[in-house]
């Protein structure tokens, strides 16, 4: 830090004078990171009534991956940065974090956590996966009202090269929620493509799940697989999916959209499918130990397809 006398003169106005001279102001320039010289800048929105503050607390109104470190140029490990920034934004009250557009795509290497409360919009962003199971089953795991939108996330099963074990790799998995009112899930306006297992992956117990206005392109097991194996903490509840498009290529048999092992209410409505050895839903009970899991108010309709089988139902309804 280096400091910089000043010294007023008749007429208001200021003079500089030697380091050792006496001084009545004292001008401050503060080093690179310190966030002292924001904290003393007063900020003072227009219009009427409008409370002052300080140019930090108003900047920190709003942070991005940026802030902590995210480059996005497809070679340095992001995931630290977007951890950093979630948690950031969940510890001062939730809300969201941006991540910007950048010169090539948002590399992770790891898991990243979305905290209950906080929101991830990426619109105009790349977000890529680069970890096998062996570092973490899921690219994202969010706890609770949670929002991903505009995101176009590659799963990269091409460079994973592990597609024997697709039934162990999930994209994006949501925690049970059960008990809580006001959780849910909500995916809007992303593209994702080479997922190397399942791309959404609600757990049991998971309620008021939305899934709308997105692309899926090519999966080695499903686009929305809805269940689990946690049977006591409930069936899931209240699973929308609405508006997308689902496409798969000549080797994709397995379906888009999967429920097992139970749940009440599922609506998959104005969907548009192109899977030619595939099938757009299934609906089952799952395995045997848990054999007559019902699955009630389930509606399938408006949608259009081109694909082997459009619908399968097996178990209760």
């Amino acid at each position: 830090m280096s400091t910089l006398k000043l010294k007023t003169v008749s007429g208001g106005s200021v003079s500089l004078t030697p380091a050792d001279t006496a001084s009545d102001l004292t001008y401050t320039v503060l080093p690179d990171g310190d966030s002292g010289g924001s904290a003393l800048v007063g900020y003072l929105p227009a219009g009427t009534g409008a409370v002052a503050t300080t140019v930090q607390t108003k900047l920190r109104e709003s942070v991005s991956v940026l802030d902590f470190g995210a480059v996005g140029d497809g070679v340095t490990d992001d995931t630290p940065a977007f951890n950093a920034a979630i948690l950031a934004v969940f510890n001062a009250g939730g809300g969201n974090v941006p991540i910007p557009p950048s010169v090539s795509h948002y590399k992770i290497n790891g898991c990243v956590y979305v905290k209950k409360g906080v929101n991830i919009l990426a619109y105009g962003a790349t977000v890529k996966r680069y970890h096998a199971k062996e570092i973490a089953n899921q690219a994202f795991q969010l706890d609770g009202n949670n929002i991903i939108a505009g995101m176009t996330y590659d799963g990269n099963a091409t460079g994973i090269a592990d597609p024997s074990n697709f039934v162990l790799y999930h994209d994006f998995n949501c925690g049970a929620t059960l008990g809580g009112a006001d959780e849910f899930f909500k995916f809007e306006s992303c593209t994702f493509i080479d997922s190397p297992g399942s791309v959404i992956l609600p757990s049991s117990g998971v309620r008021d799940l939305m899934v709308t206005g997105n692309k899926f392109y090519d999966y080695l097991d499903h686009c929305v697989y809805v269940g689990g194996y946690s049977y006591s903490i409930g069936d899931p509840q209240n699973v929308t999916i609405t508006g997308n498009t689902f496409r798969g290529n000549a080797s994709i048999t397995r379906e888009a959209i999967k429920s097992r092992n139970g749940l009440d209410g599922l609506l998959v409505s104005g969907n548009s499918f192109f899977l030619p050895a595939g099938r757009c839903v299934t609906v089952d009970t799952g395995d045997v130990s848990e054999a007559n899991r019902k699955a009630t108010r389930v509606d399938v309709v408006g949608n259009n397809a081109i694909c082997q089988t459009f619908v399968q139902n097996t178990g209760s309804f």
